[in-house]
């Protein structure tokens, strides 16, 4: 680290004498300042909020103008030491690609619908912001939803932000994040490091990456709101696999909050609450939220209130206050285990363990909170209650899928009865493995085995979704696979709520061909409608005796939701009340070498998905029958619903299918590194990072979609934008999960839109409408079929037709650039050209599609001018100018001594030479100097320092004498050293 410091000093030294022997010059950098009323959110000391409040006069907007102005040699220079300065940034996408350096106090607003990104790569720092001492940077947006600005920053071969770079003690640098989702990433080190970090809004990410040896954030970190994930590095040495911690510092609340923190050992692993030692942890991947300490109600002090059925009023209460249940246990994903008591889902969670139930258990699902099931929940012989705080939207929900052949998803595991379920509110899935029911028996595959019967089920409110198991009904019983044996039907009470079922032959009843159905008690008001699979009929009503394959309630005096239409066979929903159309059943080829059918149900344009299992991902991921090997597979597994009958313009994918999905694009064992969707309209595929994205941002299923629109049904600024256009086509790409829109991807997504030319193909292109109105044309191709392009964000854009402006269907090249050489002394040819072209897929450009013109070969050291321009009929147009370089080459050469004996000294004295051989060609010649001599007879030699020739004098006794030759350097060769002995024995 010193001999570091000492290099920077020389360095700083060496540009100081520079400057101070130049003329000297005045320079003015002019900034681009705005108007006033500028918005953003701002941190209230007294309500400890975040609230709107408006900037001062002479904020800087970050456009190119006063980029160019504020680049300062290797850096680009916000703020000035001891004065406060506003920026605000100005362009949807801006990136400035060396270090920024932060001087004084920096208020930096993220424009709404902005993208600003920070890469350093600077030669003194590489860090993406470098943070002088004692300087201060705050960072705001101006809006919390789906449109505020993003700051993505990272560090090329350092931290994201760091102390000052010449200062080795701690740093009093204060980061400060009030909004944006904001990324910091430390290549080679550090994300965060020498600055104390305070949070109080926004989603904030800290990462150290790629070699990692450091943690996510180095310093204190204050969180008073918003997110903050980090993760530390992982490095495999000589020694093992070394795990950096996601904070190396202290976590503490602010004050009037209480932190809480969450860690987890793997990247897929699952967040579980964390104990601080001495508020810190050593965790690699760490997530901290916060929330107010005093005001406001708490679960713990004050209760949780929820809706119950009251069956004197015949409809649902809400129980608050006194009635509000005070006395509970918080489910955490090692909750699978509920005994008599009650249970709170206050945070959305995953249970990857079957969760048995042991008592009566009670269940309460907060507002816009999920609990997943993963394996299903075990209710035989007891009994399990499930309530809601409201009866909207909003409800809680649970997912149970059982995920286990002849389990059911809320009932038996195998040949298991369903004990009893009552169900007063909120959004319930329920999804059984082979041969066992949605809700009710579990199946069985052996020959004379029980088979599980329904149970009893009573349904209050809430919004439930019931789906089979082969043989299996919907609600109800179980199916033996062996002997053909279907489980009796449970008895099923309905007063309210909405229900869809769907079973193979019976969607509320037995088993397939069940004779004993059980009971169907409809209450209140409540209607159903059914229809079978096997015929024309349609939706009938209810008769009260017959049951259908599929059965949904039409009607409710007490509903806690509205009906959404038939169930799918893994659980999901399709439109509202009667159906406008008679759905479909879908079985979907998910492909890569080889294809596997999953299950999906479509109805009203939206195709929910069944839940893809590990198994059948791992079987379309293996390498087709006869391939040699993985390299032969394809990149992409494709989920294709374009074969449907009905239009899809919307697929609904399980959060854990999504998971998954996300896993088997990061895989490295397997060749598929893009995950694509076929919609009607179009395709949509994306790459890992956008994967893992996706999945990270999940906080249930996963809705994607590609639908056209209206001119109308944009705002003013983005109709306003396309006038004078030849605008074609319209449409939407929309990425959400949980009525929650995931708009930045953190990777790249490529979207294929189906639209005929009816013009020359190479002039349609896709422009990008953002919500401001500044369109932004992509780089865009079309096959005549459709128009495509990358994006990493999903909005609105048009397919708009330009007579002066070339699509890329033709690959525009751009740069050109060459490996550089190292001098050898002969001629070289420039060789390993790196052409790049705008192109929606990346694309090698082979030596055949362009001539090459300039300096092609070269023998000294220098720069080189290079050209290309495209070939006809290539696939490619235009040319670019580009450089390479042959660099200096080192210096080697053998130096060979003597010998000679002391007694031919006795009379006279005697010369011998050093010789030089294999001199590099082109290096300088050397020159000699004796290094040591034996003590005592330094006086007796001597050297001539151009030939090497060394003279020993009479009398000289033993000794060893040490010359050292060096080879200067020149314009082609660097300096180079050799030694040899010359001994007298």
């Amino acid at each position: 680290m010193g001999k570091k410091i000492k290099q920077l000093f020389g360095i700083v030294l060496s540009l100081t004498l520079i400057a101070g022997l130049m003329p000297q010059m005045s320079m003015v950098a002019r900034a681009t300042e705005i108007g006033t009323d500028i918005s953003y959110l701002g941190w209230n000391d007294s309500t400890k909020e975040l609230e709107e409040k408006t900037a001062p006069e002479g904020v800087i907007a970050l456009d190119s103008t006063t980029l160019v102005s504020l680049k300062a040699g290797y850096a680009t220079k916000l703020g000035t030491a001891g004065n406060t300065t506003w920026y605000i940034t100005d362009g949807t996408e801006t990136t400035i690609t060396d270090s920024t350096s932060i001087s004084g106090t920096v208020n930096l607003i993220l424009k709404d619908s902005t993208t600003l990104t920070l890469n350093g790569i600077g030669q003194l720092s590489s860090n993406g912001i470098q943070m002088d001492n004692g300087s201060t940077l705050n960072i705001y947006t101006q809006s919390d939803g789906a449109n505020k600005g993003v700051l993505n920053v990272s560090g090329y071969s350092g931290v994201g932000v760091e102390r000052d770079f010449m200062s080795m003690s701690d740093s009093n640098a204060n980061l400060n994040l009030y909004g944006g989702a904001l990324s910091f990433t430390g290549t080679n080190d550090y994300g965060i490091t020498g600055a104390t970090t305070s949070i109080y809004g926004g989603t904030v990410d800290v990462a150290s990456r790629l070699v990692g040896f450091d943690a996510g954030i180095k310093g204190n970190v204050i969180s008073y709101g918003g997110t903050l994930t980090a993760s530390g590095g992982a490095y495999t040495g000589g020694s093992g696999l070394e795990v950096y911690p996601g904070i190396e510092g202290t976590i503490t609340a602010g004050d009037g909050f209480t932190v809480s923190v969450q860690t987890k050992d793997t990247e897929g692993g699952t967040w579980a609450d964390a104990t601080l030692t001495d508020n810190k942890t050593s965790a690699q991947f760490v997530k901290v939220t916060a929330a107010k300490s005093e005001g406001g109600s708490t679960p713990e002090t004050n209760g949780v209130s929820y809706w119950d059925w009251d069956s004197s009023q015949k409809k649902l209460v809400e129980k608050t206050g006194s009635n509000a249940c005070t006395e509970y246990t918080t489910v955490t994903d090692s909750t699978t285990e509920w005994s008599d008591g009650w249970y709170v889902v206050s945070e959305t969670v995953t249970i990857s363990s079957r969760i048995t139930v042991t008592g009566t258990a009670h269940l309460i699902l907060c507002d816009g909170k999920t609990l997943t099931a993963g394996k299903g929940i075990t209710t035989t012989g007891k009994t399990l209650n499930i309530y809601a705080q409201s009866k909207g939207d909003n409800m809680g929900k649970l997912i149970a899928t059982a995920n286990t052949d002849c389990c059911a998803g809320i009932g038996g595991i195998e040949g298991g009865n369903g004990g009893t379920v009552t169900i007063n509110g909120g959004l319930v899935e329920a999804t059984g493995g082979k041969y066992a029911a949605g809700i009710g028996g579990g199946g069985t595959n052996t020959h004379e085995a029980t088979v599980g019967a329904g149970g009893a089920m009573t349904i209050n409110g809430g919004n439930v979704k019931a789906g089979y198991g082969m043989g299996a009904a919907g609600i109800g019983g179980g199916y033996n696979g062996a002997d053909l044996v279907p489980g009796d039907g449970a008895d099923v009470t309905i007063n309210g709520g909405t229900v869809q079922a769907e079973g193979n032959n019976w969607a509320i009843g037995g088993g397939f061909k069940s004779q004993n159905n059980g009971t169907l008690t409809l209450n209140n008001g409540v209607t159903m409608q059914m229809k079978q699979y096997d015929t024309d009929d349609g939706w009938l009503p209810y008769d009260g005796q017959t049951r259908g394959a599929v059965m949904q309630t039409v009607s409710s005096a007490s509903s806690g939701g509205t009906p959404t239409g038939n169930t799918t066979s893994g659980g999901g929903g399709g439109g509202g009340g009667a159906p406008a159309s008679s759905g479909e059943t879908y079985t979907i080829p998910v492909e890569n070498e080889n294809t596997v059918s999953v299950g999906a149900e479509i109805k009203d344009g939206t195709a929910t998905v069944n839940e893809i299992t590990d198994e059948q991902i791992a079987q379309a991921t293996q390498p087709a029958s006869g391939s040699e090997g993985a390299q032969e597979q394809s990149d992409t597994l494709t989920i294709d619903l374009s074969g449907a009958k009905q239009k899809v313009d919307t697929v609904e994918i399980p959060e854990k299918t999504v998971e998954k999905l996300a896993d088997a694009a990061a895989d490295s064992d397997n060749n598929v590194d893009k995950v694509a969707v076929k919609l009607s309209q179009g395709e949509i595929e994306f790459d890992a990072n956008a994967m893992n994205t996706i999945s990270n941002e999940a906080t249930g299923s996963v809705k994607v979609e590609i639908a056209e629109k209206k001119t109308t049904d944009l705002n003013a600024s983005q109709q306003a934008s396309l006038e004078g256009k030849q605008t074609e086509m319209v449409f939407g790409v929309n990425v959400s999960s949980n009525g929650k829109e995931i708009h930045q991807f953190n990777g790249n997504a490529k979207v294929s839109k189906n639209h005929v030319a009816t013009k020359d193909k190479n002039f349609y292109h896709i422009e990008y409408l953002p919500d401001n109105g500044k369109a932004q044309r992509l780089v865009s191709e079309h096959t005549g079929n459709q128009g495509i392009y990358k994006e990493r964000h999903a909005s609105d854009y048009a397919i708009v037709y330009d007579e002066n402006d070339q699509n890329e269907n033709i690959k525009p090249i751009v740069s050109v650039s060459a490996k550089n050489l190292t001098y050898n002394g002969k001629k070289q040819n420039v060789k390993n050209l790196k052409v790049e072209v705008l192109s929606v897929d990346d694309v090698e450009v082979p030596a055949s599609a362009y001539e090459i013109s300039g300096k092609t070969s070269g023998k000294n050291v220098g720069t080189y001018n290079i050209s290309i321009k495209a070939k006809g009929d290539s696939g490619f147009r235009d040319g670019a100018s580009g450089t390479w370089q042959i660099n200096k080459g080192k210096t080697s050469f053998k130096l060979k001594g003597a010998k000679i004996a002391a007694k031919k000294l006795e009379k006279k004295g005697k010369t011998v030479k050093v010789k030089v051989n294999k001199l590099s060609a082109g290096a300088s010649k050397p020159t000699f100097k004796i290094k040591k001599v034996t003590k005592g007879q330094k006086k007796n030699v001597e050297i001539n320092k151009k030939t090497g020739a060394v003279t020993i004098k009479k009398g000289c006794g033993k000794c060893e004498i040490t010359v050292v030759a060096t080879s200067k350097a020149n314009k082609n060769r660097k300096k180079g050293k050799a030694t040899a002995k010359v001994v007298v024995k």
